[in-house]
């Protein structure tokens, strides 16, 4: 509950602020990041550029997707995630970024999308995101296998 589950957590709740869960279930997300995953179709957009925008425009009539969640922390990452969003979609960017932001007001502008980016505030939402992690235990164990004691820290 330090890093990669609140972090996600955290992303997550800024990608589907104000969605009802029918929005969600019909929702097209694009997550860019390293960290594990559960039922997600991976791509390395760096090695396959051109077969994952065709994979977005297939799984979407050509829309785009509706959300990019984004915790590389990488421009390139970033302006991916925003060339495969449609127009009125949401990024939701946790990453740390150290570079401009690679695209334009005016491109913004024009797609009308939604953005929250920033880092996750772990300690106001540890509550919450540890209430999700024990509902549902069954999904994410395999995020605990390997418990040890504090003194064992470093070792881990």
């Amino acid at each position: 509950m330090a890093d990669i589950f609140p972090t996600g957590y955290f992303a997550s709740l800024n990608a589907f602020s104000g969605t009802t869960p029918e929005e969600i279930q019909k929702s097209t997300v694009l997550l860019f990041g390293c960290g594990p995953s559960l039922g997600a179709e991976a791509w390395n957009f760096k090695e396959d550029e051109e077969g994952l925008r065709q994979r977005v425009k297939d799984l979407t009539d050509g829309r785009g997707a509706d959300i990019v969640i984004e915790v590389v922390g990488n421009s390139s990452a970033l302006r991916m995630g925003f060339d495969l969003l449609r127009p009125w979609g949401r990024i939701s960017s946790v990453g740390v970024h150290n570079q401009d932001i690679p695209w334009t007001g005016n491109e913004t502008y024009a797609k009308n999308l939604r953005l929250q980016m920033g880092r996750c505030p772990v300690r106001s939402i540890f509550g919450p995101g540890m209430g999700l992690f024990e509902k549902k235990q069954d999904v994410l164990n395999f995020m605990s296998q390997d418990i040890r004691p504090l003194s064992q820290a470093v070792q881990a």
